[in-house]
C-alpha cells in the first residue's frame, strides 16, 4: 500500500489529545523526535537528488535490490567500524544510521515505482504525486 497523505488512523493517533495524554512524557519526546528525523532524511533526499540526480534508479533498474543490498552492507561496516572506534573525522555514528534509513526508504520508493507502474518523471514532486493519486482513487 503506498502512503497515504490522507491516512486519518495515523492523523488521529497523532491528534487526538485524549490519546496523547496516556503516553509517557519519554515516548512523547521520542515520537517527536522520530518526526523531525522524517522530516531532516526526507529533505537530505531531496537535497541529494539535486545535487546528484536519482542516482540509485539506474542502479536498481541494473541489479535490482541487490545495489541496495551492497550500499546496506557498506553502511553497516561504516556503522561496525565507528562503533568500535568511537569517532570518525568525515561521517559520525548517527550520520551512518541515517544514510542506512534513507538508502531503505528509497528502496522501498524504487520497489513500489516498480510495481505500480508509475512513469519515470525527472521532477520528484510529480512522482509523489502520481503515487498519492493512484492511492487515492484505489
Amino acid at each position: 500500500m503506498l502512503f497515504n497523505k490522507n491516512n486519518k488512523d495515523t492523523e488521529n493517533l497523532l491528534a487526538d489529545p485524549s490519546e496523547q495524554d496516556l503516553l509517557p512524557e519519554d515516548l512523547k519526546l521520542k515520537i517527536k523526535e522520530h518526526a523531525l528525523l522524517c522530516d531532516y532524511i526526507h529533505n537530505l533526499y531531496v537535497t541529494k537528488n539535486r545535487d546528484y540526480g536519482d542516482s540509485m534508479h539506474p542502479l536498481y533498474q541494473e541489479y535490482g535490490l541487490t545495489a541496495f543490498l551492497i550500499m546496506f552492507s557498506i553502511k553497516l561496516s561504516r556503522i561496525k567500524s565507528l562503533m568500535q572506534k568511537g569517532s570518525a573525522t568525515y561521517e559520525s555514528l548517527e550520520d551512518s544510521l541515517v544514510d542506512l534509513a534513507n538508502y531503505a526508504l528509497i528502496a522501498t520508493v524504487e520497489l513500489r515505482y516498480e510495481k505500480n507502474g508509475l512513469k519515470y518523471d525527472d521532477n520528484l514532486n510529480n512522482i509523489i504525486e502520481n503515487m498519492v493519486d493512484k492511492e487515492d482513487k484505489e
